[in-house]
């Protein structure tokens, strides 16, 4: 499992700056390999902020963004949030990949049928003093 969550990690990191690593990243599996970490360790918090975290850096191309949404990123989010609400740090993650992803009308629609608009709201509610949220 620590594996996966530096794996996560370590691509999240090389995505934080160059389009054409985030490019390279999606073209090489790298997002569906983050997802399938996601849905293979739903009970490991440190996986799923790592993964979440990945997945908001990764998806800035709106490429990215399609492969994300395809491959079950936003259900994979939404899960995350909602089997850990007092986890902030997975919360402030997976908003952060939430909003960049919101950014396509379609991702958006999407959100809302994965009761994504419920997962942030509770999210916000749950951690109202918190400066990350």
């Amino acid at each position: 499992v620590e594996v996966q969550g530096q794996a996560c990690s370590a691509l999240g990191n090389l995505a934080a700056f160059e389009d054409c690593t985030k490019l390279t990243i999606a073209s090489s599996g790298g997002i569906e390999l983050i997802i399938k970490a996601m849905e293979m360790h739903p009970g490991h918090p440190d996986t799923q902020e790592r993964a979440c975290g990945a997945l908001f850096n990764i998806a800035f191309p709106k490429t990215n963004k399609d492969i994300i949404a395809s491959a079950g990123g936003i259900s994979a989010i939404v899960k995350a949030m909602q089997t850990h609400p007092g986890d902030v740090n997975i919360q402030h993650h997976a908003c952060c990949a939430l909003w960049n992803l919101a950014g396509d009308m379609q991702n958006s629609i999407h959100i809302a049928s994965e009761d994504g608009i419920p997962a942030i709201v509770k999210g916000m509610a749950t951690h109202q003093y918190h400066p990350k949220l």
